[in-house]
């Protein structure tokens, strides 16, 4: 009964060691996935900052390429007054 107790002992140690070694096996894992998610969340936050820094670039972009239209129109409206006002004394003879 003795032997039979320590076969029994025996195969629990050889069971408890390898379930150690899963578990190290399944923290390692564990960091490791844990230092990718970190990596990710600051490229995320990083990419996040830098898209609202795009945005607001663009919103400038945009408010001087409205301003530029608006000077634009105002230019061509002037060049045909101009030109209205120098056609207004001349005489044409047909």
């Amino acid at each position: 009964m003795l032997v039979v107790l320590q076969c029994s002992v025996n195969n629990i140690l050889c069971h408890n060691q390898n379930l150690k070694e899963e578990m190290l096996a399944l923290k390692l894992s564990v960091d490791t996935q844990g230092r990718e998610f970190q990596k990710m969340k600051e490229s995320v936050e990083r990419i996040t900052k830098e898209n609202e820094s795009l945005k607001n670039e663009l919103l400038l972009a945009k408010g001087k390429l409205k301003e530029q239209k608006e000077e634009m129109q105002s230019l061509w409206s002037s060049l045909d007054d101009l030109e209205q006002y120098t056609r207004k004394n001349s005489l044409e003879i047909a």
